[in-house]
């Protein structure tokens, strides 16, 4: 919750975080300490801006599941996959990943 508030404080405007497992695998993700869409939407709410965000970290081959789960929990974030050799550029003119 720390992490949340201190960022809602900030003028962040992009937000790399992982989405390792599904839903299904909602319980691995937990004792593995990593998130799965239900459990990233859970953590997003508690961002109160609207930035941009990036996945990584997906289980090879879940990708499109897992994606799919994360768009529909209707978040206000705008929300990517960060694939390898995408380039995110930094700063107030940033602009989209290639």
């Amino acid at each position: 919750p720390e992490l949340w508030t201190r960022l809602s404080r900030l003028k962040v405007q992009q937000l790399v975080i992982e989405t390792a497992f599904s839903d299904a695998d909602a319980e691995l993700a937990r004792m593995s300490r990593h998130l799965h869409p239900h459990q990233l939407a859970a953590e997003l709410r508690a961002w109160s801006q609207a930035g941009d965000v990036y996945i990584t970290h997906i289980k090879p081959g879940e990708e499109l599941a897992i994606m799919s789960a994360i768009q529909n929990q209707a978040l206000p974030h705008r929300i990517r996959l960060l694939k390898s050799g995408d380039v995110m550029p930094l700063g107030a003119k940033a602009a989209v990943v290639a």
